[in-house]
């Protein structure tokens, strides 16, 4: 009798403290998710702030730009996970008058030319195909990222955040397939689906937007993509670098002639995201030819930047003098 009371007592004890693990898990992503919610609603409140403000002052008819960027339109494709929310808040504040239209990929599919030529500040996740409706004195500009570490950081943001992608509304429907996905699949697995609202995210996205539109229904012939999607990025006014972030955005600051210099920040950073160097092998490999022409596009850009802005310093010389100045790059 002793020993099947104590038998029984034993199993009690391992189901409490199986049972208590599941608790403590369970309320560290209760708080995760109320840290990211308060982040969202922080973000949403400046937003509603700044355009606010906005448009106050075009109701009072206040010069938006700088006499040195006048009368072209500033027009920033942001391309997810390459540094673009802490260029865009770095660029709000810099630009505090300016009239801004800041929108979601259906937005940009929805908006008129007309309506958009109104805006001296454009940005947002639009692709190639919406510059067509800007103005034609324009000053576009992006950034790219080395395509590996751009596909192993976006994967780890979907998987953190539940609900959508962004805080833009409305979500783009392709971005809740994938979303789904990173909450279900393994990393390996979400990279091997051929889901083309998956694969969409995780095979030469930075190309696809820069030729034309990544979203399936818009693809049509690849057989040229990387040809157009250089012949396209000839086109930008300037192409930054989120590996060399700080001198990007010092760059980016004399271009736009800025009365002060932006002062480089980084936002939206996942500190619990896997590192490549932590992943199998194989599972690089697999990003890595889902991403061929993202390399190419991404290498052509960085010895573009290097030769222009670096005076002949090689990004790689520069990460081995700072390597902990690289290894902080906000995502």
């Amino acid at each position: 009798m002793k020993s099947k009371i104590k038998s029984a007592l034993s199993v009690i004890g391992v189901g409490t403290a199986h049972d208590l693990v599941a608790i403590r898990d369970e309320r560290d992503r209760l708080r995760d998710e109320r840290d990211r919610l308060r982040d969202e609603r922080n973000r949403a409140n400046e937003e509603r702030n700044r355009l606010s403000a906005s448009l106050d002052k075009l109701r009072r008819g206040k010069v938006t730009l700088p006499p040195e960027l006048r009368p072209r339109q500033l027009c920033f494709l942001h391309i997810g996970k390459n540094a673009g929310t802490s260029l865009q808040y770095m660029l709000l504040d810099a630009l505090p008058d300016a009239e801004v239209f800041h929108a979601s990929l259906p937005q940009f599919d929805e908006a008129a030319a007309s309506d958009l030529a109104a805006s001296d500040f454009i940005l947002g996740h639009f692709t190639f195909q919406h510059v067509a409706k800007f103005r034609a004195n324009r000053f576009l500009f992006t950034f790219l990222r080395e395509p590996i570490e751009r596909v192993v950081s976006l994967y780890f943001f979907m998987r953190g955040r539940p609900g959508r992608v962004g805080p833009d509304s409305p979500p783009d429907p392709n971005s809740v397939v994938a979303l789904q996905a990173a909450q279900s699949l393994s990393f390996k697995q979400f990279l091997l689906s051929d889901d083309p609202k998956i694969r969409m995210y995780t095979s030469n996205q930075q190309t696809k937007i820069l030729a034309y539109d990544h979203r399936p229904d818009y693809l049509g012939d690849a057989s040229d993509m990387l040809s157009r999607a250089e012949t396209n990025l000839a086109q930008f006014a300037f192409v930054g670098i989120t590996e060399l972030f700080d001198e990007s955005v010092h760059a980016l600051s004399e271009k736009l002639a800025l009365n002060e210099p932006l002062t480089p920040r980084k936002l939206n950073i996942n500190e619990k995201r896997e590192t490549v160097e932590s992943l199998d092998e194989d599972v690089v490999d697999i990003v890595r030819q889902l991403n061929l022409l993202d390399a190419k596009l991404y290498q052509k850009a960085l010895s573009d930047f290097e030769r222009a802005y670096l005076r002949g310093v090689t990004f790689n010389e520069k990460a081995q003098k700072s390597p902990a100045t690289f290894a902080a790059t906000g995502d």
